[in-house]
């Protein structure tokens, strides 16, 4: 019996090993990289379907202002932009909470025009816009494809780092985005940047083409710049000429980037007094920190299952999450690590992916960033499985087996979910949810809790652009936080949070406490309702009176309790209710 025990456990085995062989030669065939693109495009057609969805309604209506503008949110004018702010929040528009020397200002112009040409000449067709994006990111494989070639993978690994590329249900998010169309250019020109610099280099030409393209690869979006990580790790491992030439081909890179970030500065660019985003030169110590924990949560969310996003869930999510992520680089150390030491293509690879998440230190985690990342981390893979599962062997690499299961099988099943996971959950739930429950009905709502303000913001927004109308919603928090609500008096509550408000990097969008915290004692004053603060923990309120101009009992009022968004009995006179922290949509 255990004699047969062992021959099934052997040949199952033996079934599961002979899987690679199979798998990397359909991959590797004549015009296989086609194919992958091609079913790349194929999972990527659901997004059609999807429509206009959160920061779209936004950046349609930018274009119309300003076809080069589209992400710039705010106006150059600091003094014009804080006016309008104020306006707004006297109106109920944005938050009461807001911090009025907030802006948000990305340099996008090449993404922006892009955008522009689509609301000018399909506005009403955006599955038109949803496969372009789609269009767009065949040819960023195509090109990674290419790049993996001049990096010297033989043709079989080439195959598979492809298709393990094309299948990344992180890049998938992105696709489905119309807004994302600035991350898909970025990679776009940024991996045709580290092609034509390969070219020039290998045939001693100077790299103008490649200076050209990185441009638009910036102006496209701030990612744009990781594609000199592969360009340096490229000249310091691989390049087929001295170290001192490389670096000369590099220095008017170098320039473009100083003239970049200067312009970017002094044309008013950039986010200000937002804790969701962090200034590398106004705080660098906070950035540092944030960097140290990015580079384990991306690489790590890379070489399995994307979760980088998960360490926005909940304020003590990011620690945790981190250190997940260390013990999954450490176990997994001995499949990449000799690799690293002993193979020049494995190193940028390796380095490449490690400096292209420098430029996402200054956000949250978001998986959806990560094409770059991607580029390298899919590299080294292939090469780590066509080492160790190249052929049928009894005892495979568990590890190894591990890693091909992940990114050949779970992958392309997981890249549809993945493809609407953002836009369901997260950027514009939220705004589904309110819009479904309040209707077309437009009195006034107050609305105890959300699981943060966006959602409130993409329900206006997608109101105002289908010419809709819509119910003014008057904000008392928004985060995660348990609360607990007191009727003072007739026409006042008192509302007190578990932990505070701006408990995490998502509640901190429109303020950062660090920087513009709120003190006891200060008066908020909007159209409908006057907040002040009565207590404070660590810069951030954990108590604050609401009076309001109109009679309470004539109000509409609804409070998030986990995930649902239901109407709430305000308490009598003297009471209090407990409220359960919203869920994260």
């Amino acid at each position: 019996m255990e004699a047969m025990l062992d021959s099934s456990a052997g040949q199952l085995a033996l079934r599961k090993a002979s899987f690679y062989p199979r798998f990397a030669e359909l991959v590797s065939r004549r015009r296989a990289v086609f194919g992958i693109a091609a079913l790349a495009f194929v999972l990527s057609l659901p997004a059609l379907a999807i429509g206009l969805a959160a920061d779209d309604f936004d950046l349609g209506m930018q274009v119309q202002k300003d076809p080069l503008g589209a992400y710039a949110f705010s106006s150059r004018d600091p003094v014009v932009h804080k006016a309008r702010l104020l306006a707004a929040r006297d109106a109920g528009d944005v938050p009461w909470w807001i911090d009025p020397d907030q802006q948000g200002r990305f340099f996008r112009p090449i993404a922006s025009l892009s955008l522009a040409l689509d609301f000018a000449l399909w506005p009403s067709a955006p599955w038109l816009m949803h496969l372009e994006n789609s269009i767009l990111f065949v040819l960023i494989v195509l090109l990674a494809a290419s790049l993996y070639k001049a990096l010297g993978l033989s043709e079989r690994t080439r195959g598979v780092a492809t298709f393990f590329f094309a299948m990344q249900g992180a890049q998938s998010m992105t696709i489905g985005w119309i807004s994302g169309r600035n991350t898909l250019l970025a990679a776009l020109f940024g991996f045709l940047t580290i092609r034509l610099f390969i070219a020039a280099i290998s045939g001693k030409r100077a790299p103008l083409a490649a200076l050209g393209v990185f441009v638009l690869a910036i102006l496209s979006a701030e990612g744009g710049v990781s594609a000199l990580a592969y360009v340096f790790a490229y000249v310091l491992f691989v390049g087929h000429t001295s170290f001192k030439r490389g670096l000369v081909a590099l220095w008017p890179f170098g320039v473009v980037v100083l003239a970049w970030l200067i312009a970017y500065k002094t044309l008013g660019y950039g986010m200000k007094n937002s804790g969701f985003y962090v200034d590398a030169m106004q705080d660098p110590g906070l950035y540092l920190l944030d960097l140290l924990t990015a580079f384990p949560i991306y690489l790590a969310s890379q070489l399995t299952l994307p979760f980088a996003a998960t360490a926005s869930l909940h304020p003590l999510a990011r620690p945790i999450v981190t250190a997940i992520s260390l013990l999954i680089l450490y176990v997994s150390r001995g499949l990449w690590l000799p690799w690293i030491k002993r193979d020049s293509r494995a190193r940028v690879f390796g380095l490449g992916a490690l400096l292209a998440v420098v430029p996402l230190g200054s956000s949250i985690p978001q998986d959806r960033l990560v094409s770059f990342i991607a580029l390298g981390i899919c590299g080294l893979l292939a090469l780590i499985v066509e080492e160790r599962l190249s052929s049928p062997r009894e005892l495979p690499e568990r590890g190894a087996q591990r890693l091909l299961r992940y990114h050949a099988i779970w992958a392309p099943l997981l890249y549809v979910p993945y493809l609407f996971a953002t836009l369901t959950m997260v950027a514009g739930g939220g705004g589904i949810v309110l819009d479904k429950v309040l209707g077309s009905d437009v009195k006034p709502v107050l609305l105890v809790n959300a699981p943060g303000y966006l959602p409130v913001h993409f329900y206006a927004t997608k109101r105002i652009w289908n010419a809709e109308p819509h119910a003014p919603i008057d904000v008392l928090f928004a985060g995660a936080a348990a609360l607990e609500l007191t009727r003072s008096t007739e026409q006042s509550l008192e509302l007190a949070a578990h932990g505070g408000y701006f408990g995490s990097r998502v509640e901190r969008i429109e303020r950062n406490p660090r920087v513009h915290p709120l003190h006891v004692g200060e008066v908020i004053q909007t159209k409908r309702m006057r907040a002040e603060v009565l207590e404070v923990e660590d810069d951030r309120p954990t108590r604050v009176r609401f009076d309001f101009t109109e009679p309470l009992a004539d109000a509409r009022v609804y409070a998030w309790q986990g995930r649902t968004l239901a109407p709430l009995e305000l308490p009598q006179l003297g009471e209090r209710v407990q409220i359960r922290g919203a869920g994260a949509l």
